[in-house]
C-alpha cells in the first residue's frame, strides 16, 4: 500500500505569475487574481468530458451575470476560485474526498476575505448555490448527453432554458472576460465604499 506524507503543508506549486504557493497553507497575500483568472480559463468543466471545451472561468462568468441579487455578483464570480490552487474534482467525487473539501473551503474563505472583505453568509451561500446548480444543469444540457440521469437539485426546467446558448469561450477569451468583470465589480465596490465614507463624514 502506498504511504502518504503527513507533511501536506509543505507541498507547493508554481503559479502562472511565478509565485511559489503552498495550497494547504495558503496566505492571503499570495492570492492573485491573475493566477485565478488564468488557471480557471484553462481548466475544463465536468472533468474534461464535454463535447467542446468549456472552462470553469466561463461557468463563473455566467454565475455572476445571472445571479438575481446584484450584491452577490463578485461572490458568484469567485465561488470556484479555489480551484485555481486545487484540482477541479467533479461533484460526485469531491463529496467523497473530505480532505480536499476542507482545503477548498479554507482557500475560498481567504479569497473572499481578500477581494470582497468577508465570506458570504448562509443566506447568500444558498443564493450562490442556486445559480451554481442552474448553470450546472444548463451546461450539462448543452455539453453532455444524459441529462435525464442527472440530479436536478430542485432546479425548474424553465430556469435552465432561460440562460440561453453558451458562448464556449476559448481560454484567452474566458480569461479576459473573467478579469474584466472582476475589475468592473471591484471598481464599483471601491466607489461604493468611498461614497459611504463621504456620507458618514458629512453626517458628522
Amino acid at each position: 500500500m502506498t504511504e502518504y506524507s503527513n507533511n501536506y503543508k509543505e507541498v507547493w506549486m508554481e503559479t502562472h505569475t511565478g509565485k511559489k504557493i503552498y495550497p494547504f497553507d495558503i496566505r492571503i497575500e499570495d492570492i492573485d487574481i491573475g493566477d485565478i483568472s488564468h488557471s480557471l480559463s484553462m481548466k475544463c468543466r465536468f472533468g474534461g468530458h464535454t463535447k467542446e471545451f468549456y472552462s470553469i472561468a466561463e461557468h463563473c462568468i455566467y454565475c455572476s451575470w445571472f445571479i438575481d441579487n446584484p450584491d452577490l455578483k463578485l461572490f458568484a464570480l469567485l465561488h470556484d476560485a479555489a480551484e485555481a490552487y486545487l484540482p477541479d474534482l467533479i461533484r460526485p467525487i469531491k463529496n467523497h474526498v473530505p480532505f480536499l473539501v476542507d482545503a477548498e473551503k479554507d482557500i475560498i474563505v481567504k479569497i473572499m476575505e481578500k477581494f470582497v472583505g468577508r465570506a458570504p453568509n448562509e443566506f447568500e451561500r444558498k443564493q450562490i448555490k442556486e445559480i451554481d446548480n442552474i448553470m450546472l444543469l444548463t451546461e450539462a444540457s448543452q455539453l453532455m448527453d444524459n441529462l435525464n440521469d442527472w440530479e436536478l437539485y430542485g432546479v425548474d426546467s424553465d430556469k435552465i432554458d432561460k440562460i440561453g446558448k453558451l458562448a464556449k469561450f476559448n481560454p484567452k477569451q474566458a480569461e479576459f472576460v473573467y478579469k474584466f468583470i472582476f475589475d468592473s465589480l471591484t471598481e464599483k465596490s471601491k466607489e461604493g465604499n468611498v461614497k459611504s465614507r463621504a456620507k458618514r463624514t458629512k453626517a458628522k
